[in-house]
């Protein structure tokens, strides 16, 4: 009986991967939610869509601190405790979904603050359990002595063998092969600005997806198709795809997976952010139609520390590829 009771946890998906697919689940429930509000103006498809925004970041959120402090930490941190990090912030999630469902059945509007307490309970459950698990590690495990996380295909060899040395220079020079075209940076940036631009020209030229979403200018609303705000967030994508395209066929950088991967998250959560404070004051307008409560630079708060944290880790994405360059030299 007891062995009936331990489970194999090491069949089940890593702790990080289940917060990165809680992450994407939520941008999905969100982009359903948004395609619905804009076709029927249901009250409760613009406030499920505004809900699930705080979980789509704080999952984000959550994901990138575990990869960057296991990258840092140069080990895996405790397993249950990730899944109980994980399970935890699912539950706190289906809360408030199932609250605006509630909400919703009764024909009534979601509770007041919601996504701000959601919000606040993810981020102090799912912190307090990371910094728990963090301390966890450090007691329970022993730090190698070579201050590298050691893969399970990694077979010891003596320090002094020609042979061990070749195999670490090709394991080095294959991290940072161009060859490798999904993680190229020029790309995952690159397929992420093409993807948001055409899809923003087909919800802008396709007529039966049309619609139209409200845009204060020059003291008034008008309409202007969705799609146009879909492109745009393009943008920043582009942007960063052209750098990464002169950084790495014409000065010849190549670039590790795993700090690309943090940069582009970054990245998409400002934009998501944006478009966060967007819905925020687009639901407000139709719900008064006044323009009373315009958006200022304070509600993009949020999205410039995100874009700044993005452009900090270009710069450690950059940094990081010389080091690796001069350690492969």
């Amino acid at each position: 009986m007891k062995n009936q009771l331990n489970f194999d946890f090491a069949n089940w998906p890593a702790p990080g991967t289940m917060l990165r697919e809680s992450a994407f689940a939520s941008l999905a429930g969100a982009g359903v939610s948004v395609i619905v509000a804009a076709k029927t103006q249901a009250l409760w498809a613009r406030e499920m869509a505004s809900y699930l925004v705080s979980p789509l970041l704080a999952f984000a959120l959550l994901f990138v601190e575990y990869k960057i402090v296991e990258m840092l930490l140069k080990r895996e941190l405790d397993r249950r405790l990730g899944y109980l990090q994980a399970f935890g912030c699912v539950a706190i999630t289906l809360y408030g979904i199932a609250a605006v469902v509630a909400a919703a059945s009764a024909e009534e509007p979601a509770p007041v603050g919601l996504s701000e307490r959601v919000l606040l309970f993810l981020c102090l459950f799912g912190e307090a359990v990371f910094v728990g698990n963090i301390i966890w590690t450090f007691r329970t495990q022993n730090v190698p002595e070579s201050g590298r996380m050691v893969s399970p295909k990694t077979v010891p060899s003596a320090p002094g063998d020609p042979a061990t040395t070749q195999r670490a220079s090709a394991q080095t020079l294959t991290t940072f092969n161009s060859s490798d075209w999904s993680n190229s940076p020029t790309v995952i940036f690159g397929v992420s600005a093409a993807f948001f631009a055409v899809m923003g020209t087909v919800l802008a030229k396709v007529g039966f997806l049309v619609t139209q979403v409200p845009v204060a200018w020059n003291g008034s609303t008008t309409q202007v198709p969705a799609g146009y705000l879909c492109a745009s967030t393009a943008l920043p994508f582009a942007v960063f795809a052209v750098i990464y395209f002169v950084l790495e066929f014409r000065m010849g950088m190549r670039f590790g997976l795993s700090a690309t991967r943090i940069h582009f998250v970054c990245t998409l959560l400002a934009v998501l952010e944006t478009i966060h404070v967007y819905l925020g004051w687009a639901s407000t307008w139709a719900n008064t139609g006044s323009l009373n409560n315009p958006v200022t630079a304070g509600d993009f708060g949020g999205a410039l520390a995100l874009g700044s944290l993005a452009l900090g880790c270009f710069v450690w994405n950059v940094i990081a590829s010389k080091r690796n360059a001069l350690a492969a030299a």
